[in-house]
């Protein structure tokens, strides 16, 4: 089965109707602690028909010491089975968030990593499907799909990540271009990090790509190709070079990610340890603030 990597609110409320055995929707809303949102709880409040929670925060790798590092295979496997998906189902991805596209991001690659193709993004999220008129359910989460019996077999693909010491390597070279998807101003370090007591910056000679960048201001929509383009273009970067992304801690560098990939990039790794792994791995010679 092929699919589009994006959707539009139309099309996915079409699949709802069309391929309702083989389509699983998730909501894969997250966000960052200053927003003092609870995606749970609005998930349970507000969601479209039929969708289960994936939960960014749980489904990890527990024993790293850095943020939302990828789990090992079978975590993985046991995590969207028990979400009543299997290697045959078609899954549809949002986030609820205000800029359109934050978090699904992340989990459409994590699906991807795992070795699953038929995955795709609900283009603007939760915001556009309201503002289509489209219907929405609440209340306790809908078990009887997650209780079919399923299995899910995850096969994980290597190229699609780099660590710590692939990116420090990368250093002296500078074989792949790096694209950071934080704001500018963390990025050139006018202002702190989130996090408590890190040190601010980048890594060494890598690119600004916000990843609000990759959106339209005004639709809340994935830039067309053709502007992506021009935003890595405009950046610095090379789509013909082997690309890395990393962010602050691996999600929206995801966002990144798929803005190459919709420029028909498919070699891009990203950077899962991210500046939380970086900032407190690296020396200070490795930190860059212009």
């Amino acid at each position: 089965m092929t699919v589009s990597t994006l959707v539009k609110a139309q099309t996915l409320r079409q699949l709802m109707h069309q391929t309702a055995k083989h389509l699983r929707i998730l909501d894969a809303s997250w966000h960052l602690p200053k927003e003092d949102r609870d995606a749970r709880r609005e998930y349970l409040a507000h969601r479209i028909p039929g969708a289960n929670f994936f939960d960014i925060t749980e489904c990890v790798d527990k024993s790293s010491p850095y943020d939302y590092m990828l789990p090992n295979t079978d975590d993985f496997s046991n995590y969207v089975s028990s979400l009543g998906i299997n290697n045959h189902s078609h899954v549809v991805v949002y986030d609820n968030n205000n800029s359109g596209l934050f978090s699904s991001p992340r989990v459409w690659w994590m699906f991807r990593a795992f070795g699953h193709k038929e995955v795709s993004i609900l283009d603007g999220g939760f915001p556009k499907w309201l503002a289509e008129g489209f219907p929405i359910e609440s209340g306790p989460e809908n078990k009887e799909k997650i209780e079919e019996r399923t299995v899910f077999n995850a096969s994980l693909n290597t190229g699609m990540f780099c660590n710590f010491d692939f990116v420090k390597a990368n250093l002296p070279q500078q074989h792949c271009h790096v694209a950071d998807a934080r704001s500018s101003e963390r990025f050139y370090a006018s202002d702190p990090e989130p996090h408590p007591n890190f040190p601010s910056g980048h890594i060494p000679s890598s690119k600004s790509v916000p990843y609000s960048q990759c959106l339209d201001p005004e639709t809340k929509l994935m830039k067309t190709p053709e502007e992506l383009r021009k935003v890595f273009e405009d950046a610095g970067i090379d789509l013909n070079k082997p690309l890395i992304t990393t962010c602050g801690s691996g999600i929206t560098a995801c966002v990144v990610a798929l803005a190459s990939h919709l420029c028909g990039k498919s070699d891009t790794m990203v950077y899962d340890g991210s500046w939380v792994e970086w900032a407190q791995r690296a020396s200070p010679n490795m930190i860059e603030k212009n």
